[in-house]
């Protein structure tokens, strides 16, 4: 059985992080619905997520005081994960075009 170190952890948490905040950023698909429950009237999908987002947020700031890790290699983590979220949309929303 692996050993869960803390760096792991915030790689989880990041994330989780990068895919909250890309659905809080971007909550409609092009076609108006919501990019999570796809219903087009008003929903409290993005309340919900934004809860979540903040949640994360505050557990990351818990392990980031609990590691050994400096902020720049934490926030590297982060950066990494946000870019790993925006490409793996990109590539849905290129898949969604060409099934269109």
């Amino acid at each position: 059985m692996k050993k869960v170190t803390v760096k792991d952890q915030i790689g989880r948490v990041a994330g989780r992080i990068a895919a909250f905040q890309w659905y809080v950023d971007h909550p409609r698909l092009e076609d108006g619905r919501c990019r999570f429950c796809g219903t087009t009237a008003a929903c409290s999908c993005i309340s919900n997520t934004k809860r979540n987002l903040i949640y994360w947020e505050n557990r990351l700031a818990v392990l980031r005081a609990e590691s050994t890790l400096t902020a720049k290699e934490v926030e590297k983590i982060l950066k990494s994960s946000k870019l790993m979220v925006k490409k793996r949309e990109q590539d849905e929303m290129l898949e969604r075009l060409e099934n269109a």
